[in-house]
């Protein structure tokens, strides 16, 4: 009789303990889901269009890209207090002008000193924390059209836009990084 009640206690306690674990699984994916989901966006590159990617973003990236918009390439990351987003599309002339003037209109908001037609360059990317950028460039020919650092005590905040002449490409990103405390 000892036996089987000890059997029976020894079920009973793995049924309890299998199901404290699936219960476990269900608090932590919904948590996840419902709370950290904003501050835990594992890097993604894939994106079926345009709007999936502004869905993940906000407004210093235009509600639309032009039509002519073309070789589009999406990345999102965010961990806790690093964020860095990247957006690169090719236009044609007439688009050109469309976005840069949206973008003059950003930064002339900003009341923040703006870095203009300066030479992207490899030391320059590497002291701001930028290397990621160069994903995104195929040569040595792009400018800063803008970009303001905001600079602060846990972290600090990098929007910009960059063009290549040749190809017409642009690379719009905003990089948030935790400082080494």
């Amino acid at each position: 009789m000892k036996i089987e009640s000890a059997k029976l206690n020894n079920k009973a306690l793995r049924i309890v303990i299998i199901l404290s674990s699936l219960l476990c699984i269900l608090v932590v994916s919904l948590l996840y889901k419902k709370v950290f989901s904003d501050y835990l966006i594992i890097p993604k590159t894939e994106f079926d269009n345009y709007s999936e990617f502004r869905s993940m973003v906000f407004d210093f990236f235009p509600q639309n890209l032009p039509s002519s918009a073309h070789n589009q390439k999406y990345y999102v990351s965010k961990l806790y207090m690093d964020e860095k987003i990247v957006c690169s599309f090719c236009l044609n002339n007439e688009d050109s002008i469309e976005i840069e003037k949206f973008y003059n209109t950003f930064f002339n908001q900003k009341n923040k000193p703006d870095i203009k037609d300066n030479r992207v360059n490899e030391s320059f990317l590497k002291n701001n924390h930028l290397e990621l950028l160069r994903e995104y460039m195929d040569s040595n020919n792009y400018n800063f059209l803008h970009f303001v650092e905001y600079p602060g005590e846990h972290y600090n905040q990098y929007y910009g836009l960059i063009h290549e002449d040749n190809k017409n490409q642009y690379i719009v990103f905003y990089i948030k990084y935790l400082n080494d405390l």
